[in-house]
């Protein structure tokens, strides 16, 4: 019998649909988080987005053929992260947990004890947040005893074959242009104007429950104009 899975995704890795696994035989866990939301002070607009483009994408996951299990901010919610997940696969008697890497490293390592504790097989994915893969990186950074952010750009230029030439070489002759993207905008130069983005169902609903649950973290959730899906 196939095994069944259950997909954890967390706010920074709505990848598009087709960077995930088929949809048989996987269900989505997402949830909305007060420990995530105020370990830290995070700005009221930081939370909108992220609680917005969660529930947007949990609906974009259901239109094509995901069953997906969302929870939504509870100021009063008396269970852990682990406790709902937990309770996913008692519902659905699901066998394996898969998760993309994670950036978060306390956040990835409650992930691996909770399937330790349970004796849950764990799958971990490649994250397509990245060109270089943890793999890639771990060879790079072994050949050196000092890592360099200019070593290592000019490494994925040439591994990804990006503004080089036939010989590897840079393209306008050097690696670098840093000291010409420091000088200051000529004040001839008008930037244009940017057009915001029409806030959706999910950014309205959001960012009233931001303005009331988090009164006391620093900015104005109602003053909200950011994107929060890929269109």
């Amino acid at each position: 019998m196939a095994k069944q899975s259950v997909l954890v995704i967390l706010g920074n890795q709505l990848f598009a649909p087709d960077r995930l696994p088929d949809s048989a035989g996987v269900r989505i866990f997402m949830a909305e988080d007060m420990d995530l939301c105020t370990y830290e002070k995070h700005h009221q607009q930081k939370i909108v987005l992220f609680l917005a483009a969660m529930r947007a994408y949990a609906e974009e996951l259901k239109d094509v053929g995901y069953d997906v299990f969302y929870q939504r901010l509870d100021a009063d919610q008396p269970s852990s992260y682990e406790e709902r997940l937990a309770g996913v696969f008692d519902e659905t008697g699901a066998d394996k947990l898969l998760h993309f890497e994670v950036e978060d490293k306390a956040m990835e390592e409650r992930l691996i004890e909770f399937g330790a504790e349970r004796g849950i097989e764990r799958e971990e994915l490649a994250s397509p947040m990245f060109t270089c893969s943890r793999a890639d990186f771990a060879d790079w950074a072994a050949d050196g005893s000092r890592l360099r952010m200019a070593e290592f750009y000019k490494r994925q230029r040439q591994r990804l074959a990006l503004l080089v030439d036939d010989d590897g070489e840079p393209r306008g002759g050097q690696w670098s242009f840093d000291e010409d993207n420091r000088k200051k905008l000529p004040k001839s130069v008008t930037p244009p104007e940017i057009g915001w983005p029409e806030p959706d169902a999910h950014v309205s609903d959001v960012v009233d429950l931001v303005a009331d649950t988090f009164p006391e973290h620093p900015g104005d959730a109602r003053d909200f104009r950011w994107p929060t899906t890929r269109a």
